[in-house]
């Protein structure tokens, strides 16, 4: 799977994870949009037809939100969602493992927010 990661889960660890599991990913670093809004995120995984991977639930809810009310199209967000009690968030083997099975599950992803922490 393919994913364009937003600036929160854009760490070295996850990166070499998901490259070891043959997970293409996009980072902001290494294209120069490190820090950017995000909803200039958003707009670059949709003007390059990828998925985008975040942790940041609140504000890509509101933009996919916006992106659906208007008539417009992304290739899928997928959110890890944070708990309440930080020990049970997902660490990054287990986003990386909850990619894999989200991949295999075959969902579609077209105009979809996805929760990931379903394919734990």
């Amino acid at each position: 799977m393919i994913c364009y990661l937003d600036d929160d889960v854009d760490q070295d660890l996850l990166i070499r994870l998901a490259t070891a599991r043959s997970h293409r990913r996009v980072s902001p670093r290494s294209i120069g949009n490190s820090g950017h809004h995000d909803a200039l995120h958003f707009l670059y995984a949709a003007s390059q037809q990828i998925p985008l991977l975040t942790r940041n639930a609140n504000d890509f809810e509101s933009l996919h939100e916006f992106a659906m009310g208007i008539g417009g199209h992304h290739l899928g967000l997928i959110i890890v969602y944070e708990e309440s009690d930080r020990r049970k968030n997902m660490r990054p083997s287990e986003i990386i493992g909850a990619l894999s099975n989200l991949d295999s599950a075959g969902v579609p992803l077209a105009d979809q927010l996805i929760a990931l922490n379903h394919y734990r």
